[in-house]
């Protein structure tokens, strides 16, 4: 078994929802991703988080640009908001 089948086997194991990139959730995405400075793939992160009503937990400061549109718990002490 290579090291990417058993890194897939043990994500699997974690409790974690794994949801699709329906078309509501891209163009969610998109909205966000064309109205805030934030990547694409961290604007599918607020997305869902505004979806789920989840706080995101990151220490990744390009969420500072959306903590008016969604909770964000950050990891780092250091972290200004």
């Amino acid at each position: 078994m290579t090291l990417a089948q058993q890194t897939l086997i043990a994500i699997e194991q974690l409790p974690l929802l794994l949801i699709e990139a329906s078309r509501s959730r891209v163009l969610a995405a998109a909205h966000i991703k064309a109205n805030y400075p934030i990547s694409y793939a961290d604007a599918f992160v607020v997305a869902a988080a505004q979806e789920f009503q989840a706080t995101i937990v990151t220490g990744n400061p390009e969420f500072t640009n959306v903590t008016q549109i969604v909770a964000v718990e950050w990891l780092a002490a250091k972290h200004t908001r």
